[in-house]
């Protein structure tokens, strides 16, 4: 049985005129680029690791959903 996906948040804030800007990216356990990444002006932390978080469920979702038999490179569509 496969262990769970595991997956690590970092989060920064750039200060600007009048507003934060804050940037996220979810990377998993094994490191290297970021599977996940966002941008929110405006609001607070806790929005954006809301929005983290919910990236996170779609990436474990997506995750379930593959299916080993399609062919590699096979584009995957996800309904929004």
């Amino acid at each position: 049985m496969d262990k769970p996906q595991k997956y690590r948040v970092q989060i920064r804030q750039y200060p600007r005129a009048g507003s934060i800007t804050w940037r996220w990216w979810v990377f998993d356990r094994r490191g290297g680029t970021h599977l996940d990444t966002g941008l929110i002006i405006g609001g607070d932390r806790a929005a954006v690791e809301r929005a983290a978080t919910h990236a996170i469920e779609l990436l474990k979702q997506q995750k379930r959903e593959w299916s080993p038999e399609l062919p590699a490179g096979a584009p995957r569509t996800t309904q929004l």
